[in-house]
């Protein structure tokens, strides 16, 4: 006898561990539920999918931002870079300044007293 020609819709479906598959529409599944509200697993994956969705847009949009205004920023970069620098050479400066000003050696007699 073949078994193709035998109708299995009244049967229940089980794998190949002989687990029971539940029937329905795989997107239908109730994942979890909030109060009255249902999660579903199609429901899930549509909000998930438009994260990533909104993700990719914003991360596009900030990328055509940035080339369009990448001249620009290689200016701002540059006087930045330049700012910092002088900054770094002032402050460094300053430092020496001071540490020679308040330089409590062994031998100096300016030195705080120690109890």
């Amino acid at each position: 006898m073949i078994d193709s020609c035998e109708d299995n819709s009244n049967k229940t479906k089980v794998n190949w561990d002989n687990e029971i598959i539940p029937s329905g529409i795989w997107y239908d599944k109730k994942l979890f539920s909030l109060g009255n509200l249902n999660i579903t697993l199609g429901g899930l994956l549509l909000s998930a999918g438009g994260i990533v969705g909104i993700i990719i847009a914003i991360v596009v949009v900030t990328c055509v931002i940035s080339w369009w205004k990448r001249k620009k920023l290689a200016e701002m970069a540059s006087k930045i870079s330049s700012t910092t620098v002088r900054k770094s050479v002032w402050l460094r400066k300053s430092l020496k300044r001071m540490s020679t000003r308040f330089d409590w050696g062994a031998n100096s007699n300016d030195a705080p007293d120690e109890e």
